[in-house]
């Protein structure tokens, strides 16, 4: 049997290292081999498809299209900005109007304008009379069905809104959009009403304040002008002046106190709050500081480029680290000297206060006896002034104002009104269609993977030849018959003339037929499998025995020092083995047992885990295998499960060919795959395989060809059977 199409070649571009090209090919057998599966599945969803439409009644969509601005109040003035603002929608405002479109009251205005209460399909009823009569669960119940075929969404980018509703009959999808459009308009319209007129009244009412506060100050300025012997003529007294210069100078150092102390203040916030008091203007403006801030930020970008290359404890992070806490620490002495001046700039304010206000009072004091009267009519004259030119201005603005507000309002604009549609907008017969077959396709994809997937071992020899790309050399069946007395090593030649023990030997063939003997010395095999139990020690001594009966002389080594099991098998000690010879104890012809009845010399072994690696790696091993090839015809080695130890790989380098026993149905191909993977990986391609406890009946069912050759004639019967020896 020659290599498959997968053939595991270090050179070959669909070997076990490359898993993506396995599985796709994989995939694409289960796919061909499931075809019917997959099939059925997509008629399944077909079927459920036409099953769902059948039983689905239609529905039509409506839609219509608004574009929402604010209130056009015209020109903007000093006034209006306090109260309304003007322009295009923000995002915000537009789905603000979006829930008023679906707010519950919206609904019940539709429910009641429209009738829809009166609706079956809105959960209604023919005999209701008044929707208000309802009890409330009821309304809550049509209100929400309503809602439920209502989509209110927003067009991206623009200020338009778009109104869609859903109902089985066109007509009525139609109408009721656009009922919808109408009351919010309406409703709209009213709001701008409202709040023209609320802007409206606060203007009359404020220039009704600022009217009689422009009275209340000249009827105050005339009582007093009619009380006082001043004419009104310019006052020239020189205190005037000064007082007027102080005070003014006042001023300036009550706000540089002002400033001062609020800076300090903040200060201290900043120092309970442990805060960087770097943060202030009056610190942020300082030049020095600045340059110092600079120099930080500097310093922090190279320590993030730097990081990226050294470690922290490098010599040139430290220095930067430290010029770093220099710069800090210039910082905060500089902060501290400008706290500190500005503490004696708010001491100097405060003498300064003092002193003027000092001044002033000296200087009012000497003038107050004659100029009270004359002080009290300028402040008058100043407050009638004042408020005669609030009222004038107010009175500009409040006319301009009446002329631009939009008392109608235009907030909402029909763009396109509902139409009654043509098609009905679900169910979309096609896009169930092409989905239910889609889906029917994965679904029927996924049931033959996973049913592939449960069944993940292998069933016939070909399975292993596909997957792996090597050859497999034989079959071997169950023994049903197997007595607990009877031994491995003795039921081949306890069975001769057995279908098992020509299997056997068709397995023996095979081998020197594939893999004859090389020009000097015999040939080295290694029997390994992928787990435990899987038959390989059985395999090993049934080919040994086998061997031996065709005249050659043959030796059988246990190289399984984790857990060595020839010796038990042939029923002999193991106090004298492998270990000892490797281990440089004993010579090697003192290792080796010769006497066993099938003619197989037996070379055992101790338990010894820790070291067996060691010593099945050690230059002695080669050349015990050397030397062993100058006297025996066939040398057979059993090593341990290939998956986790390296022995197998270790002792196959050392071998002419390393025959993989596979357990049928029972070794799983994934981590069949694995194993061999750690052989293909290193180069090696000197694998054969054997199926080994395979079922006879099930397995002619599923691979007639590779089982032409496995029956026998009975001939006392006269039938030909399968052998169950």
């Amino acid at each position: 049997m020659g290599y498959g199409p997968y053939h595991l070649s270090t050179n070959n571009a669909h070997q076990l290292g490359d898993p993506a090209d396995n599985d796709i090919a994989n995939i694409a057998n289960i796919i061909l081999d499931r075809k019917k599966t997959i099939f059925l599945v997509i008629l399944l969803c077909l079927g459920l498809s036409v099953f769902y439409l059948a039983r689905t009644e239609q529905q039509y969509i409506a839609s219509s299209q608004i574009m929402v601005t604010t209130p056009n109040l015209g020109k903007q003035t000093t006034i209006l900005q306090a109260l309304v603002s003007t322009g295009n929608l923000d995002i915000t405002d537009l789905r603000s109007q979006i829930e008023i479109i679906q707010s519950p009251d919206t609904l019940r205005q539709l429910a009641e304008k429209t009738g829809l209460y009166r609706d079956p399909e809105m959960g209604g009823g023919a005999e209701i009379s008044d929707f208000a009569s309802l009890p409330l669960q009821r309304q809550q119940i049509i209100l929400s069905n309503i809602g439920k075929r209502l989509s209110v969404k927003p067009v991206l980018g623009t200020a338009i809104i778009e109104i869609s509703f859903r109902s089985n009959d066109p007509k009525k999808a139609a109408n009721i959009t656009n009922a919808l459009v109408a009351i919010y308009i309406e409703g709209e319209r009213e709001k701008a009403r409202a709040q023209a007129k609320s802007i409206s009244d606060w203007l009359s009412t404020r220039l009704e304040i600022l009217r009689q506060e422009v009275r209340d100050a000249e009827l105050a300025l005339e009582e007093v002008r009619e009380g006082s012997d001043v004419t009104g003529g310019k006052i020239g007294d020189s205190r005037l002046i000064q007082i007027d210069l102080l005070g003014k100078q006042l001023a300036a150092a009550q706000n540089d106190f002002v400033q001062i102390q609020s800076t300090l203040t903040q200060i201290k916030a900043l120092k309970e709050t442990k805060q960087d008091l770097a943060t202030l203007p009056e610190i942020i403006d300082n030049r020095l500081i600045q340059g110092y801030k600079q120099a930080e930020t500097a310093l922090l970008s190279r320590r993030a480029e730097m990081a990226k290359r050294y470690g922290p404890n490098h010599p040139d992070m430290i220095a930067l680290n430290a010029e770093l806490a220099t710069t800090r620490m210039n910082i905060r002495d500089e902060v501290q000297k400008l706290v500190k001046t500005l503490e004696n700039r708010m001491e100097m304010s405060q003498e300064t206060i003092r002193d003027i206000q000092e001044k002033i009072e000296n200087y009012q004091k000497s003038y107050q006896d004659d100029s009270v009267s004359r002080l009290r009519i300028r402040d008058l004259e100043s407050n009638a002034m004042a408020a005669r030119t609030l009222f004038n201005n107010f009175m500009a603005s409040y006319r301009e104002s009446l002329q631009n507000i939009d008392v109608g309002g235009n907030r909402a604009q029909i763009v396109a009104a509902a139409t009654p549609p043509v098609f009905p907008s679900y169910p979309q017969k096609s896009l169930i269609f092409g989905l239910s077959g889609i889906t029917g396709l994965f679904l029927g994809i996924f049931i033959a993977l996973l049913l592939e997937r449960i069944q993940n071992v292998f069933q016939n020899s070909g399975q292993i030849e596909r997957l792996s790309g090597l050859p497999v050399y034989g079959i071997l069946p169950k023994i049903r018959n197997f007595k607990k007395t009877e031994r491995a090593s003795e039921y081949v030649l306890a069975h001769p003339a057995s279908g098992h023990a020509e299997l056997v030997r068709s397995l023996y063939m095979a081998i020197k037929l594939r893999d004859p003997n090389k020009k000097s010395g015999g040939r080295v095999m290694t029997v390994t499998s992928t787990l435990p139990d899987e038959g390989k020690t059985t395999t090993a001594i049934w080919l040994a025995t086998t061997a031996a009966q065709n005249g050659e002389k043959v030796l059988i080594i246990d190289a399984d020092m984790r857990r060595p099991s020839l010796h038990k098998d042939y029923d002999i000690g193991n106090a004298r083995g492998l270990a000892d010879y490797l281990s440089d104890r004993l010579p090697l012809d003192d290792t080796i047992y010769k006497k066993h009845a099938s003619g197989v010399h037996i070379m055992t072994s101790k338990a010894i885990p820790t070291h067996a690696l060691t010593l099945l790696t050690s230059e002695r091993m080669e050349s015990m295998i050397r030397r062993l090839r100058d006297i025996y015809d066939l040398i057979i080695i059993d090593v341990p499960t290939a998956l986790v130890f390296s022995d197998a790989r270790v002792m196959a380098k050392l071998s002419d060919k390393t025959l993989y026993v596979v357990e049928w149905k029972k070794t799983r191909r994934d981590v069949f795959m694995n194993s061999v993977k750690q052989f293909t990986d290193m180069g090696y391609q000197e694998l054969a395989f054997v199926l080994n406890k395979t079922e006879m009946k099930h397995f002619m069912a599923t691979d007639n060809g590779d089982l032409a050759y496995l029956y026998q004639m009975d001939k006392a019967k006269g039938k030909s059977r399968f052998s169950k020896a």
